[in-house]
């Protein structure tokens, strides 16, 4: 599910769950949040979309150009092997 929320893009809170905010526990080390939920600190989430990277989208493009690549050159070997070019 991670996966398709970085990807796809998500909402900050479940818009089916009617609430403008929510509250998630933890801390921030850095630039980064750490999810704690005994934690007395956290962050406040306003209701928003949050992009997506596509980074999946693009991966699978590189892959296919990949394969295509690596399928055009196995097939012109075979070819040149079986027929004596």
């Amino acid at each position: 599910m991670h996966a398709s929320y970085t990807n796809d893009g998500h909402f900050t809170i479940d818009p089916s769950k009617n609430q403008d905010r929510r509250w998630v526990p933890g801390r921030w080390v850095g630039d980064r949040f750490e999810y704690d939920p005994n934690a007395e600190t956290g962050m406040l989430l306003k209701f928003q979309w949050v992009e997506g990277s596509g980074y999946w989208d693009n991966a699978i493009s590189i892959f296919e150009q990949m394969f295509e690549q690596s399928l055009e050159r196995k097939l012109q070997k075979w070819i040149d092997e079986r027929f004596g070019r």
